[in-house]
């Protein structure tokens, strides 16, 4: 009988090399892996992954072990007595880095079951047109998934309602995109305009995710000799700081001011040397990142006589709107609308670099009954620190037109020019021609000097110059505003028309965000004298505000209420008006003073709620309690909550303030000796840690029911009850 033997099979290329067991050590990095190394003859080989592990370039698809000698930049020497391979890299072996320079953490977004009603009521009189009572309503409701919204207008004449918007809209923040069905706007692009219409829209909703930047920001990039700390400067101010490893970096998604400037990396080892990269940048919001789509479709009827009538609607349509990064500084577009016997095709590109600024092209063809059209734009803008401008021109044929646009201008130029003079001010001049299909032309010239006023305040002087080709007027202004505490203003102009010289001056004071109350007061000398006096309140549950003026021997008086009705995961309150999200905010303690990204926005109520509104939509919010305004019997488990939730929708946040008693006890172990100071007690039902302080002393609060206290490193436990705090007798923390 034969014997047989089985073997594992080497692969190929183990042929001819030795294993061995050696620690990698990578010189003036700090770095060292222990693996499995080969050896034939004085070569020695080391797989990917211990390449990786020290941060050298290595090939994710290579199975089998790389000679060091064949790695770019790279020596090293073996150590026999340590077993030790002592490598010295260039930057060149090392691994490209990517770092990003801002990567915020978002919470998960958090959407109540609820609704609110919306109420703007306007009360005004005049001595010759008497008085008049008009209002609008905004009816808001919300779920996780979608909200919908119906508005409405109260007119003059009684009974005179008027319907505006009626939607639903289904966000998805994680594809960025948007669903609506009914009334919506669709979106206007270079070739194309905005119009207001019923139906479906489906596309691209970038404000879903206000985390992301959807325009291309500029990669900056550097080589780091050993382990530094990277600093960049956006003309000549710090924007952020970063640490990377030896070798060559990238660093991304940089925050940048929009428009052109330069870039300074400084990178400084261990040992405080440096090495500086200045490079220049331009970013343009009209471009989107490289390989980044921005869509829009939408089909429906086009509205008509929008804020007028309920239910005015045209021809039917259908729209494809597609935008799209070629490269980091080229984006591309094309648009199509197709309605009852018309038709549009549209496309345009934009770039941007650094050394030419922004330059966009967009030409469009139209269809109609009465003929075709065409339309060619292209414009031109450069804005930095110091300097700044913009052309623009756009021309078209007679039959050109657009959905959305019944009189569209044939040609129109403008252009605009601004220099920061630095301890001089800055100056801007602007100017720009427009001529429709009836021939119409008007040209409006403007000239702006800020001069420099110091603390004073801020100093403008304004010209304007307007011809419609019938007839032209000119006008010149100084303007002066001084600051009046955190929320105050004066402010006094002097301007020069025809008519003359008039005189205006004003002081006002903005409401708090907190709630209180605000005024305006002014007054105007010239053709005609004016006065004006204003007071607003913003209180917890409505804003209001009266005005009242006096011009040309008539007086006028206009009040304002707004307010909401507001419902949400079974709780029904009135409060401010909601124009954005909002957070219902349950404390449990009334007069607790809440704060919105730690700043004061107001205080509970006898119910211990508070509806803060004004949160910013899919962004994150800080939301939190003023501690000293909590009893200090009273114990929270936080104090602060990060909160994101959708637009027009709200989400209720629950702060777990525990009340209960709270004492001084004394701590003794089984020997009746007191525990020592410094010691920790630890309650098993929320994590709260007492201190114990001289002859085991300590101050508990929020003591509620029985629970147990933990001695940390003394293993032993001390079970106290509320009726403890009145006991005289020491409590015994037991094994």
């Amino acid at each position: 009988m034969s014997a047989c033997v089985s073997a594992v099979a080497a692969p190929a290329w183990a042929h001819g090399l030795e294993p061995i067991a050696v620690e990698f050590r990578l010189l003036g990095n700090d770095a060292a892996v222990e693996a499995i190394a080969w050896r034939r003859g004085d070569e020695i080989y080391a797989a990917a992954e211990t390449l990786r592990a020290l941060g050298i370039s290595a090939s994710t698809n290579q199975s089998e072990p790389s000679p060091l000698s064949d790695i770019a930049g790279l020596s090293y020497r073996f150590v026999e007595a340590d077993q030790a391979v002592e490598i010295t890299c260039a930057s060149a072996c090392f691994a490209h880095q990517r770092v990003r320079a801002a990567d915020p953490e978002m919470t998960p977004l958090q959407v109540g079951v609820g609704g609110f009603l919306n109420a703007d009521l306007v009360a005004t009189y005049a001595d010759e047109g008497g008085g008049q009572v008009s209002g609008a309503f905004d009816l808001g409701l919300f779920r996780p998934g979608g909200r919908g919204a119906i508005a409405w207008l109260m007119g003059a004449e009684a009974g005179a309602l008027i319907r505006l918007d009626t939607a639903w809209t289904f966000d998805r923040p994680n594809a960025r995109q948007s669903v609506r069905l009914g009334d919506a706007l669709a979106p206007a692009t270079a070739s194309g305009a905005a119009f207001r219409f019923a139906g479906v829209q489906w596309g691209t909703e970038f404000a879903v995710d206000p985390s992301f930047v959807p325009f291309p920001l500029p990669t900056f990039s550097g080589e780091a000799a050993a382990p530094s700390v990277v600093d960049l400067y956006i003309n000549g101010a710090l924007q952020t700081r970063q640490r990377v490893d030896a070798g060559p970096f990238d660093l991304t998604d940089t925050p940048v001011i929009a428009g052109g400037g330069v870039a300074q990396l400084v990178v400084t080892d261990a040992l405080g040397r440096q090495q500086n990269v200045t490079a220049p940048f331009y970013a343009s919001p009209s471009l989107l990142r490289a390989g980044l789509t921005d869509f829009s479709v939408a089909a429906g009827a086009t509205r008509r006589n929008f804020a007028r009538a309920s239910f005015d609607y045209g021809d039917a349509f259908a729209l494809g709107a597609y935008r799209h990064g070629v490269t980091d500084w080229l984006t591309a577009e094309a648009r199509l609308e197709v309605s009852g016997g018309a038709s549009l095709v549209g496309a345009g590109l934009a770039l941007a670099r650094p050394t030419l600024g922004e330059v966009n092209v967009r030409v469009a063809h139209s269809e109609t009954r009465l003929g075709d059209g065409q339309s060619l734009g292209m414009g031109w803008a450069w804005q930095g620190a110091r300097f700044s401008f913009a052309i623009d021109a756009e021309t078209t044929s007679d039959d050109f037109s657009r959905l959305g646009q019944e009189d569209t201008a044939r040609r129109r130029a403008q252009g605009t020019i601004g220099w920061a003079l630095g301890r001089y001010g800055a100056l801007s001049l602007a100017a720009a021609s427009q001529e429709t299909t009836a021939f119409e032309r008007v040209e409006t010239w403007s000239l702006g000097f800020a001069p420099p006023a110091g603390r004073l305040g801020a100093l403008a002087i304004n010209a304007l110059h307007v011809d419609d080709g019938e007839q032209a007027f000119t006008t010149a202004s100084v303007t002066f505003v001084r600051p009046l505490g955190r929320r105050g203003s004066a402010s006094t102009a002097v301007q020069s028309d025809a008519d003359g010289i008039s005189v205006r001056a004003r002081a006002q004071r903005a409401t708090p965000a907190e709630g209180g109350w605000g005024w305006r007061i002014g007054a105007a000398q010239g053709e005609t004298r004016r006065w004006e006096a204003a007071a607003a309140l913003r209180a917890r549950a409505f804003e209001a505000r009266l005005e009242a003026a006096h011009a040309a021997g008539a007086d006028g008086l206009r009040g304002q209420f707004e307010s909401a009705l507001v419902w949400i995961d079974g709780a029904t309150m009135i409060a401010r008006p909601i124009r954005d999200s909002f957070a219902l905010v349950d404390v449990g303690v009334a007069q607790i003073g809440v704060l919105h990204d730690r700043r004061l926005i107001g205080r509970t109520d006898q119910h211990g709620r508070l509806l803060v509104t004004g949160l910013r939509s899919y962004d994150q919010n800080r939301l939190g309690v003023s501690l000293d305004d909590l009893p200090i019997e009273a114990s929270i488990a936080q104090d602060e909550v990060a909160v994101r939730t959708g637009a027009r929708s709200g989400v209720r946040v629950d702060f777990a303030v525990a009340e209960g008693r709270a004492g001084e006890v004394r701590i003794v172990d089984e020997n009746n000796d007191a525990l020592p100071e410094g010691a920790v007690l630890v309650r098993d039902t929320d994590l709260a840690r007492f201190p114990i302080g001289g002859d085991g002393r300590a101050y508990l609060s929020a003591v509620v029911g029985i629970s147990t206290l933990v001695a940390e490193a003394y293993a032993c436990r001390v079970v106290v009850t509320s009726q403890a705090l009145d006991e005289v007798e020491p409590l015994r923390c037991v094994r």
